[in-house]
């Protein structure tokens, strides 16, 4: 009878799947507790001096430099947050200085070897960027030689010549300050930028194809001297570019460029540009303008005949450049524009084409082409 009884009062055991399905229940919450203290670690200051005293210890015994990182933070879909970078070169000068980086860095491109940046936020750059002979190279080197391979016995293959997939999606950055000098090619260069906007649509090296859906330029100040001439690049098979620009703004930029082997001069400051570029194919000697228009600027351009043979320079009948140029709209407002060719001095009341001064011009025009020899 009792037991009868204490057949009767226990619990019906429950079926294989259940018991299954509470394993598996029980596993997920163990490792959500895990995943959720794992987080909390990495974002907490003790965590975040592991990875930060990690990171700089590596860097400063690779390369023998000091190296300061304020705080580093790489979330687990490949976002990171970097800021107050610091780097010396060897010679305790300043190499890269950076305030503060966010970017999103989508894992799964990485892994299909690809490149992808998206989101990026990036702020306070200072960066000198110096080679003065050849022996020594650029000051950054010694980066080079501290985390690149000397194996240099690999060959190349046709994988090897392909550019890597690059997508890049939108981009800010503010207040940098970029030196790039290199003595041994001629290149004395300076990049001020207050704020830079980018929204990229396409970005195919291989095919050098580029689309950008718009781009902005504000309170910059670009300077770019080139004293010696430039090597003649080696051929190559790449594609001529295609460019398209939705909408490109240039607000309060200067630029100066100077060729001094090519005898060429060019100093800009731009009030207000804006282009819309439905295509540029290179390829196909194509441009399509919907609108360009360029407010309250100055532009000057200086240009000297180089030394050339008889032979060469001997004058040549005009030919229609073989292109088709379509511009819809251009405006021109308030420009001051002067063109010198040969040092030519301008004269009130005559015209000389080698020296040509607008002030204050304004210009307005529609439906201008170029095609099969015409001008319309």
């Amino acid at each position: 009878m009792e037991k009868e009884l204490k057949k009767s009062t226990s619990k019906p055991k429950r079926p294989l799947w259940r018991r299954i399905i509470n394993a598996l229940l029980k596993t997920l919450v163990v490792l959500l507790v895990l995943f959720i203290i794992l987080v909390l670690v990495v974002r907490s200051e003790w965590g975040q001096g592991i990875i930060v005293n990690k990171a700089v210890n590596y860097i400063s015994n690779k390369t023998n430099t000091k190296v300061v990182i304020d705080k580093l933070f790489i979330t687990f879909d490949g976002d990171i947050e970097l800021d107050g970078l610091y780097l010396e070169d060897t010679k305790g000068d300043t190499l890269i200085y950076s305030k503060s980086l966010e970017a999103g860095i989508p894992l799964w491109e990485a892994i299909n070897g690809n490149i992808g940046i998206d989101n990026v936020e990036w702020e306070g750059l200072r960066a000198n960027i110096i080679q003065r002979d050849s022996v020594n190279g650029f000051n950054y080197q010694f980066l080079v030689d501290a985390f690149v391979s000397a194996d240099t016995t690999a060959t190349a293959t046709d994988e090897d010549t392909q550019l890597p997939n690059i997508k890049v999606g939108t981009v800010n950055f503010k207040d940098f300050d970029v030196k790039f000098i290199d003595d041994i090619a001629g290149i004395d260069s300076q990049f001020k930028i207050g704020e830079f906007d980018l929204d990229m649509n396409a970005l195919d090296l291989n095919a050098m194809r580029f689309e950008i859906d718009d781009a902005t330029l504000r309170n910059a100040a670009i300077k770019f001297i080139q004293s010696k001439p430039v090597a003649e690049a080696e051929p190559t098979e790449l594609p001529l570019p295609f460019v398209s620009i939705g909408k490109l703004s240039l607000e309060n930029v200067q630029g100066y460029y100077e060729s001094i082997p090519d005898k060429i001069l060019a100093d800009a400051n731009i009030g207000e540009l804006i282009l819309k570029l439905d295509e540029a194919d290179l390829a196909e000697n194509t441009i399509d303008v919907s609108q360009f228009s360029l407010k309250n600027s100055d532009v000057l351009l200086k240009m000297e005949d180089v030394a050339t043979t008889s032979s060469s320079a001997e004058t040549t009948p005009f030919e229609w450049p073989a292109w088709i140029v379509n511009v819809d709209d251009i405006q021109l407002e308030n420009d001051n524009i002067s063109y010198f060719r040969n040092n030519a001095v301008s004269k009130r009341g005559v015209f000389n084409a080698d020296a040509l001064i607008f002030n204050n011009l304004n210009f307005t025009a529609e439906a201008i082409q170029l095609k099969d020899k015409k001008a319309e």
